[in-house]
């Protein structure tokens, strides 16, 4: 068991159905959201560094996910919606371009490989529906934090079942 997949996974598992069954589907609940994933992510990036891994993307990891944590919990106490739609950017396509960092360091036709290859799919796909949300329906923080959930219910589910599998 991968028990930095299990951690990123757990936090996006709790993201979704804090969003799922939240009440109100705005900003502060998807900065709240984003707050819950950031501090799952930046707890699995600490565990790598912890455990002797400390590459230098590692430690960028980590940087980025306690910065974006911060200004997440920022957010949340100054009710901003425009920065959290640009946090819905910011989020995937960071967060993409580390697993195709690491789908180019990967040995070929391993796990590791396929694994980051489906979570930049994932992260990319984030900003593809929320692009085209956008684009057709306007700015619409019920849809933005709608898809947001939905994301990490995938992106959980995924790194749940990738952190369980024997291969790893």
């Amino acid at each position: 068991m991968r028990i930095t997949q299990a951690v990123q996974a757990a936090a996006a598992i709790i993201t979704g159905i804090f969003i799922t069954f939240s009440q109100i589907h705005d900003a502060l609940i998807g900065n709240m959201g984003l707050v819950i994933l950031a501090t799952g992510f930046a707890i699995s990036s600490a565990i790598l560094v912890a455990k002797n891994e400390g590459r230098t993307s590692n430690i960028i990891k980590l940087v980025f996910y306690v910065a974006l944590l911060i200004f997440a919990i920022v957010l949340i106490v100054q009710l901003d919606q425009l920065w959290f739609f640009g946090l819905m950017f910011i989020w995937p396509f960071v967060n993409g371009f580390f697993e195709v960092g690491k789908l180019f360091t990967s040995k070929p036709g391993s796990v590791s490989r396929k694994d980051s290859a489906l979570n930049a799919f994932i992260n990319f796909g984030l900003i593809v529906a929320v692009s085209i949300s956008g684009f057709v329906s306007g700015i619409d923080p019920v849809a933005f934090v709608g898809f947001f959930g939905a994301y990490a219910i995938i992106l959980g589910v995924h790194l749940g079942i990738s952190s369980a599998s024997p291969k790893a």
